[in-house]
């Protein structure tokens, strides 16, 4: 994984996603590196563990059990994908 997103990229990352959230709403998200590489990994754990919706993902059922709820909040994820 770190061959294909090494630092330098993800950095870019980060001050992208800051700065096109802080273009499109005034404020800043404030995303940082850790938080995208697990947001990374989350995409990757949901190309693996097909549900049929994104908010599947989120849900406390143990028939959908996903650990991408235990991981991020579903605002938190949803406010990374928007301005990803």
């Amino acid at each position: 994984f770190m061959l294909f997103f090494d630092e330098e990229l993800v950095e870019d990352v980060v001050k992208w996603t800051n700065q096109y959230s802080r273009a499109k709403t005034g404020e800043s998200i404030n995303c940082f590196k850790e938080e995208i590489y697990t947001f990374f990994g989350c995409l990757l754990l949901s190309g693996m563990v097909s549900m049929t919706s994104l908010s599947s993902y989120f849900s406390e059922d143990p028939l959908l059990y996903s650990y991408i709820h235990e991981i991020f909040p579903k605002k938190r994820f949803q406010e990374l994908v928007r301005y990803l």
